[in-house]
This record gives C-alpha cells, structure tokens and sequence, in this order.
C-alpha cells in the first residue's frame, strides 16, 4: 500500500518523502526488494 500511496503521489506531481533506517551503496540493492512502510513502526 506505502508503495501505491508514493507511485500516486509522485505521478501527479507531488514529493514523496521518507525516512530510511541505513543508506546502502549505489547499485547494492534490487530496487524490486526495497519495502516501504506506510506509518509507524
């Protein structure tokens, strides 16, 4: 849901802001394995 909620967001125009728990090295991840979470922990 988090991940439909910011595809929307960013395709009308809008920014699309989050917070990350570690930054990983450019090329180190499948973008198809990232998971968004929508609210809090």
């Amino acid at each position: 849901m988090a991940q439909a909620i910011a595809t929307a967001a960013r395709n009308f125009g809008g920014i699309v802001c989050v917070q990350v728990e570690r930054i990983a090295e450019r090329d180190t991840l499948n973008s198809r394995q990232v998971k968004l979470q929508w609210g809090s922990r």
